[in-house]
């Protein structure tokens, strides 16, 4: 099992350094462990089958394919698993390119009929009763949880962020601006370069869900805790504090959070709520974008805020957003 689960690293590793590091550009860090940790589930499955010759035969993958349908594996999963068998082999001896393989994929895609479990958008009304719920909640115990909690979903779905640039972010990346502040994301799942967004005082109609005054309080707090929090930089060429890197997002002993505690606070704070919705960390920015969409926004200005680099993942806000839109009932009935 070792000889075919250390392909994944053979293959993707070249002798040139500077080449090595252009190809592994070509995926986020966690695309790449997602696809290390499909090779080793195939390799397993082959050892503990007696097939684990390489090339992989096509038989092999038939078999192999007709078993993750039979474990309920996500037909994204599945198609993923092609992806990286493709990957790990030449174009002569690639078995993913084989009639059988093909038809058994095609058969799968038919046979398997559940819904994508895409996380449910958090519309403004839900995030506006979440923040409403945490406030009146805000204890004792709990004063120094809350404030952060609602910053981060305020600026994690006015942002469009991602749970991975939440977690990430420091202080020295907020920047005071006559309008609010101006965010930088240093790096994202899909950039190394770092982008700046613009996040604006919101009008007092929606303060329970502006995330330049929760971040405000956020700090305030902090600094009571006295975590000794550098001064939020109003230049940021020459007013960054040594101190500047310390994340924003912390729990109680200072510690930067982890990607799933976005989706766990999340989860609680919706249950404060008494909202019964499936979300997940990425409902922060699928219910920016959905209600973008739905208010309007052009594509081009939604993708550059958040940070799309093709129209194809924007079409499926679009779409949701123009059942209401562009609804004929709605047109004449209503």
């Amino acid at each position: 099992m070792d000889t075919l689960a250390n392909r994944f690293d053979t293959v993707m590793d070249v002798s040139e350094s500077t080449l090595s590091d252009i190809l592994r550009a070509r995926w986020s860090k966690s695309t790449i462990e997602s696809y290390r940790k499909d090779w080793k589930r195939f390799a397993q499955w082959a050892v503990n089958n007696h097939v684990y010759e390489y090339p992989v035969h096509e038989n092999t993958m038939v078999n192999y394919l007709v078993w993750m349908h039979e474990q309920h594996f996500a037909k994204s999963t599945i198609r993923r698993t092609v992806t990286v068998v493709r990957m790990l082999h030449n174009a002569s001896n690639d078995p993913t390119l084989a009639r059988s393989v093909t038809e058994v994929m095609r058969g799968i895609a038919r046979k398997d009929r559940r819904e994508p479990g895409k996380a449910h958008p958090l519309s403004i009304a839900d995030l506006m009763a979440i923040c409403d719920a945490l406030t009146a909640k805000n204890s004792a115990y709990e004063y120094w949880r809350i404030p952060r909690d609602i910053a981060l979903l305020t600026l994690g779905w006015c942002g469009a962020l991602r749970a991975s640039e939440i977690v990430a972010l420091n202080w020295n990346d907020i920047t005071e601006a006559q309008q609010g502040f101006e965010l930088t994301i240093r790096k994202s799942k899909t950039s190394d370069e770092s982008e700046i967004l613009g996040i604006p005082l919101l009008k007092d109609t929606y303060q329970s869900i502006c995330p330049v005054r929760s971040l405000r309080l956020w700090k305030n707090n902090c600094e009571l805790l006295n975590l000794q929090l550098p001064t939020i930089s109003s230049n940021r060429r020459t007013g960054i504090p040594a101190n500047g890197d310390l994340p924003i997002f912390v729990n109680l002993y200072g510690n930067r959070l982890c990607q799933k505690t976005v989706g766990r606070i999340l989860d609680v704070s919706a249950k404060k709520a008494k909202l019964n919705l499936h979300l997940s960390s990425h409902s922060l920015r699928r219910g920016f974008a959905t209600f973008a969409a739905h208010s309007g926004i052009s594509e081009r200005s939604l993708m550059r805020h958040g940070r799309w680099h093709t129209s194809s993942i924007m079409q499926g806000y679009i779409e949701r957003a123009a059942i209401w839109n562009d609804n004929p009932i709605v047109q004449l009935l209503t």
